[in-house]
């Protein structure tokens, strides 16, 4: 639900940033254009009326102190011919301060009118000529207004006006132009952002996602490879490092055990070979139940469950109350678990598990509790009495260098402790593969030997019966 509401994508979201961006910038550019335009137009117009004054400059002054605009009119009606832009030409004389009369025009019923200029003098004083929007006769124009001089003092003025109907078509021109570029700029930088987003951000992040989802449905493949050179590929390693804890996991998964969850034999192998390979120090304890069979036959193959569930259970919790933090719980077979942790630690560990073993166990049997045994009639209807389950731990280390260089050589020293005391003593059982092997061997008594045998059959067949049912 959350992904079909979420209609952006980082795609969208990045290149919406980018169109902002470049749309401001383009605007901006667009206004600087524009008022670079209009600078440049205004320009060639002054440079165009300053044309007009040099030709008229000294026909203007004798126009104004003679008042003849014959010779000048001529003139003038040459000028506008070459000049489509200029609307009008107007020279006026300083009746007053700040008063002219305008004493020509080539607009003829102009000619008598008062114009007012304020601080006409002081102006001209700041500046050479005075210019700037206004409008004649609804016509929107810029004038150029040229004081006439006699004796340093102003006479008149000649008055340019041009009509700003060609400034404005420029200007149009222009904006249109901009506009175009501005679109066909914007469309450019889209799409060849859109074409690097697609090949660096959008199609890597859509095979993450694909990858990821691979991995949510258990299928583990082959390395990423995004062919990019950003965060993105630090990112696809990280992936490729999760890849391959959830492989190993998987592996693990595999192999566990089904009732207790634990891993098995491969994962020990794999566990103590690694800590023999970096030169670490560890201990190990290997715990084998005994008498299990009996139990089975006597319960049944479903309450046979209850016997791997209850032993997993003493484990952990004596590996908290202990406080082992760092260890290694495996389930190499049926009847057989191997715990891994720190050398010093196997001791009281082993130890206590005995103790709680043969403590709790009892749980597990009915009525047989209290008697410390067994029992069940055979084919022949004869009762057999067999010992409640006990476990025999093993224990050994590595403190000694080079006396462990693989899985095999603690397999090998397990196998030979458990040779020693597994068929002999009664019970459970925790004993240093050092101390182990430096006690004298008790034998055995030879009828029991032979109890073991005949009851051993009885258990086999027994136990194939059920099977078979």
């Amino acid at each position: 639900m959350l992904n079909k509401k979420r209609k952006t994508t980082i795609l969208l979201d990045f290149l919406l940033v980018v169109i902002i961006t470049i749309t401001i910038l383009i605007s901006m550019l667009t206004y600087f254009n524009i008022k670079t335009g209009y600078k440049i137009l205004h320009n060639e117009l002054s440079k165009r009326s300053e044309y007009i004054v040099r030709i008229l400059n000294e026909d203007v002054e004798n126009a104004i102190k003679r008042s003849n605009f014959y010779k000048l009119n001529n003139l003038i009606e040459k000028l506008l011919g070459k000049n489509g832009d200029i609307y009008k030409i107007m020279i006026q004389k300083l009746v007053k301060e700040d008063e002219l009369e305008i004493i020509y025009s080539n607009q003829k019923e102009e000619i008598g009118n008062i114009l007012k200029i304020k601080n006409l003098n002081s102006r001209f004083l700041e500046e050479k000529v005075l210019k700037g929007e206004s409008r004649h006769e609804d016509i929107t124009t810029y004038d150029y207004i040229y004081p006439m001089m006699e004796n340093e003092k102003i006479i008149g003025v000649l008055n340019i006006v041009i009509s700003l109907k060609e400034v404005k078509k420029y200007s149009k021109k222009m904006m249109i132009g901009n506009l175009i570029i501005s679109i066909i700029s914007l469309i450019i930088i889209i799409a060849v952002t859109t074409i690097m987003l697609m090949k660096r951000i959008y199609n890597p992040i859509n095979k993450i996602r694909e990858e990821v989802r691979k991995i949510k449905e258990g299928e583990i493949s082959y390395e990423i490879n995004l062919n990019v050179h950003n965060e993105l590929e630090s990112l696809a390693e990280e992936i490729d490092d999760l890849k391959g804890s959830v492989w190993e996991r998987t592996l693990e998964d595999r192999f566990a055990h089904p009732i207790t969850g634990l891993p098995g034999l491969m994962s020990v192998i794999e566990k103590i070979n690694e800590m023999i390979e970096k030169d670490k120090f560890f201990g190990l304890l290997s715990l084998e139940l005994k008498n299990t069979e009996p139990y089975i036959l006597s319960y049944g193959l479903a309450n046979g469950e209850d016997i791997l569930r209850f032993i997993s259970q003493l484990i952990q919790e004596t590996l908290e109350s202990q406080k082992i933090e760092k260890k290694v719980l495996t389930q190499v077979r049926e009847n057989h678990f191997i715990l891994i942790m720190g050398p010093d630690e196997i001791k009281k560990v082993g130890e206590e598990i005995v103790k709680k073993f043969d403590k709790e166990v009892l749980s597990l049997y009915g009525e047989e509790e209290n008697s410390g045994y067994i029992s069940f009639k055979n084919k022949k209807g004869e009762d057999k009495k067999y010992p409640i389950m006990s476990v025999t731990i093993v224990g050994l280390d590595n403190k000694i260098r080079g006396e462990l260089l693989t899985y095999k050589d603690v397999e090998d020293r397990i196998m030979e402790i458990e040779k020693e005391y597994y068929e002999v003593q009664e019970g459970s059982l925790y004993i240093n593969y050092e101390e182990g092997k430096n006690t004298k061997r008790v034998e055995p008594k030879k009828e029991n030997k032979e109890k073991k045998i005949e009851t051993d059959d009885d258990l086999l067949s027994g136990l194939e019966e059920m099977e078979d049912d």
